[in-house]
């Protein structure tokens, strides 16, 4: 019985692995590569271990292969741009044609609800964009330009204070998601969360609290287990 399952489990295996290099060598036929990745699993293992700077590890992919880079999510092609014109063909030109995914869609719609930010490209995005018009009408946005200074001018703070401390640098994405979390609370609930306020890496409550929610859910969206297991 043993040996029955064992065979199983390699035939199995074999099948899966040899599946996966016939989809690897035929989507690599563009040319486009970028950091090496495992048989079958791709380079979950390198993402899983760097949530907490998935940013960073995009940015030293990107310095190593270039500003437009293939990884690789078990069979699941991942082609990553970062560079500003090819940003700008993908997202004016291109934008049915580099849609959201379904991989996408069920691992967030929980922690968004669907809505705008998951609505695909099309009908349904035009009409939910254009009942949030409204809030975007220049009268609205003129009456928020003071707090937005204001946000601008604590960032400014913040880098002079790093200037001052020698330090050669800064995590900018730390500082954009703190101005980012504290005006959306001020504007959609009314409460400043002043994370902004917070000495060098120290995390606020609220922080600590979102970046447990937003590892969870991107375990969910780059973790090879179905998520609803979990």
């Amino acid at each position: 019985m043993l040996w029955t399952v064992s065979v199983v489990f390699f035939a199995l295996f074999a099948a899966t692995f040899v599946a996966w290099c016939v989809k690897f060598l035929w989507v690599t036929r563009d040319g486009i590569y970028g950091p090496r990745p495992l048989p079958i699993l791709g380079n979950f293992l390198d993402i899983i271990f760097r949530l907490n700077d998935v940013h960073v590890l995009a940015m030293e992919h990107t310095l190593q292969h270039g500003f437009v880079y293939r990884g690789w999510l078990m069979f699941q092609s991942v082609v990553s741009v970062s560079h500003p014109d090819v940003i700008r063909q993908v997202l004016s030109k291109e934008i049915k044609t580099f849609d959201r995914n379904s991989m996408e869609l069920s691992a967030f719609v929980n922690l968004l609800g669907g809505g705008l930010l998951l609505a695909k490209n099309g009908d349904e995005w035009s009409h939910l964009r254009s009942l949030s018009t409204p809030a975007f009408h220049q009268k609205s946005l003129k009456n928020m330009i003071g707090m937005f200074l204001d946000r601008v001018k604590i960032i400014e703070e913040k880098l002079n204070e790093v200037v001052e401390s020698g330090k050669s640098r800064v995590d900018m994405e730390k500082q954009f998601q703190r101005f980012t979390f504290d005006v959306i609370g001020i504007i959609s609930l009314g409460f400043d969360f002043q994370t902004q306020q917070q000495e060098g890496d120290t995390e606020s409550a609220y922080e600590t609290a979102w970046d447990s929610i937003l590892e969870h859910y991107m375990i969910r969206f780059y973790g090879p287990i179905p998520h609803d297991a979990y």
